[in-house]
């Protein structure tokens, strides 16, 4: 997915008197190999951690958390 829609919506959001306080995306899996590589142990924590950052990379927008203040 490209990411013009982000841009997109920060756009929209200021053009309607908003101010951007802050914006965050999260990735989408790492739910699932964090937690397992916290308790992995050796190769396999490493592995969970290459997961984890993989994700990072290729879905880094799937979650976007974006916290505006209207301003007067």
């Amino acid at each position: 997915m490209n990411e013009t829609w982000r841009s997109d919506l920060l756009l929209l959001l200021r053009q309607h008197g908003f101010e951007l306080v802050r914006v965050e995306g999260a990735n989408l899996l790492w739910r699932w190999f964090q937690v397992p590589g916290l308790l992995a142990r050796g190769r396999l924590c490493t592995l969970f951690e290459y997961v984890v950052c993989l994700d990072a990379k290729l879905f880094r927008s799937a979650n976007v958390f974006i916290t505006a203040e209207k301003v007067s």
